[in-house]
């Protein structure tokens, strides 16, 4: 019996769940960088977003990934969220400049998550987040 559910966990996370990419390796998430977009913009809600956020976080870092890698997949959902904030309703802007910074308090790079910080004030201010702005420190 133990098996079988098991297998039904693995098959629903495989089924319902993204896979993010990282390099060679790929990370399979419950929650997609889509569904967590739905949670936060225009007519998401805020415990809702900070729900997938935190679940993404946590499939992330169960991942056993170096942090870099880590770090990487992070920035990269950053970007996603704060790449229409021009866009957004004030509430929206301060839902996804509130998961910005719970992201940052997770990265292990000091740099990127002073950058994510200010990303976060960008988003609030209603200024879209290029990749460019949560690049990766230089080693």
């Amino acid at each position: 019996m133990r098996n079988i559910l098991g297998t039904l966990a693995v098959a629903s996370m495989v089924t319902f769940g993204a896979i993010a990419p990282v390099g060679a390796q790929s990370v399979v998430t419950s929650m997609s960088i889509e569904d967590i977009k739905a949670s936060c913009h225009a007519d998401g809600e805020d415990e809702a977003c900070l729900a997938a956020v935190q679940s993404y976080i946590a499939d992330i870092k169960a991942a056993g990934l170096p942090a870099d890698q880590t770090d990487a997949l992070l920035a990269q959902l950053v970007v996603e969220l704060g790449s229409v904030a021009s866009s957004l309703p004030p509430e929206a802007r301060a839902r996804v400049a509130n998961a910005i910074g719970v992201i940052a308090n997770e990265i292990s790079d000091t740099g990127l998550a002073a950058r994510l910080q200010v990303a976060a004030a960008n988003v609030q201010a209603g200024i879209d987040v290029a990749r460019g702005d949560v690049a990766a420190s230089p080693a």
